[in-house]
């Protein structure tokens, strides 16, 4: 499984704009049509009612994309938008928006007095938040996310499950948790990192439209991980992991900075040379595990965590 982050996707989408003249707005077309297509596959029955979660970027314009596609395929739906009405002039969101209301559509707002209860469909597609996000979720969103995981419905994420760090998989604050999740263009790296992983469901990537030439040129980032027993530091309070791999041989030098994960913890560290065997004879790396990561995951000295991690500039 090759993993990129958002920055190489959209470099990827840039470049496939300015090298092969590929607009933008046919890769959210692509998008939102394989969407539609997946919509079909997963309902639960043939005539089943559709609801779409559609926010106010990009992962939202795939929402409306989708619906407009489903609209024209005789399957009516409801769409629930959050900012529909404010949305920047001439922006892909807007357009699409504008499409699927030229098509016959409705776009009902998204407000604090919607209920679950009031949201009766067979299946929910969540296309409220993407690759965007760099905050915790709140408001509105929070809001609709805690609506999407409380109906009782199968929930297919465009993209990724809105509320979910694409390059980290940290849960920013809270996050759909999706029966399926429809990966656009290139697989993110929360699809392998904890926690966000969980929430994905059955992972399948889409081909928007990248020219594979195009994607060859990207380097895949690669993740490591490990079930690790905590190991004290003699005569002193520190604790460490021991790294499982040549690290030179993994990455071209014997001191890592990297992005860690104890269990579902994050931490930024480095691997180091500890100065010492391996029972095989050799070199032992260690990654260092603070005193405040093993209170929040509960875990001390002699203890199995589960560790994750990828280089860091």
């Amino acid at each position: 499984m090759n993993l990129y982050t958002v920055v190489q996707m959209r470099e990827a989408e840039q470049r496939a704009v300015t090298e092969y003249d590929i607009p933008l707005v046919e890769l959210m077309d692509n998008a939102g049509k394989g969407l539609a297509s997946a919509v079909l596959e997963m309902l639960p029955q043939p005539d089943g009612i559709i609801g779409i979660f559609c926010g106010n970027g990009n992962n939202g314009g795939d929402g409306y994309v989708c619906a407009t596609e489903l609209l024209h395929r005789g399957r009516p739906v409801t769409v629930w938008g959050i900012g529909a009405d404010k949305l920047p002039e001439r922006s892909l969101v807007k357009n699409a928006a504008n499409a699927f209301l030229a098509a016959g559509g409705v776009i009902m707002p998204v407000s604090s007095e919607l209920k679950a209860e009031d949201i009766k469909c067979d299946l929910i597609i969540d296309a409220l938040l993407g690759t965007g996000l760099t905050r915790q979720v709140s408001g509105l969103y929070a809001h609709a996310v805690g609506l999407i995981n409380a109906v009782d419905a199968p929930v297919l994420s465009c993209d990724l499950p809105s509320g979910v760090d694409a390059d980290t998989g940290q849960i920013m604050g809270t996050a759909v948790k999706a029966d399926k999740t429809l990966m656009m263009g290139l697989d993110k790296l929360a699809s392998a990192l904890p926690p966000g992983c969980d929430c994905f469901g059955q992972l399948e990537v889409y081909n928007i439209g990248l020219p594979p030439e195009l994607v060859a040129q990207f380097e895949p980032v690669h993740i490591y991980a490990f079930n690790a027993v905590i190991q004290k530091v003699p005569d002193q309070d520190g604790a460490y992991v021991a790294f499982p791999y040549d690290i030179r041989a993994e990455f071209g030098k014997g001191r890592v900075k990297v992005h860690a994960i104890f269990d579902d913890e994050p931490y930024d560290g480095s691997i180091v040379n500890m100065g010492v065997k391996n029972p095989d004879g050799s070199v032992c790396y260690i990654l260092g595990i603070r005193k405040g990561i093993r209170a929040k995951i509960g875990k001390q000295s002699g203890d199995v965590v589960r560790v994750t991690v990828r280089e860091r500039e």
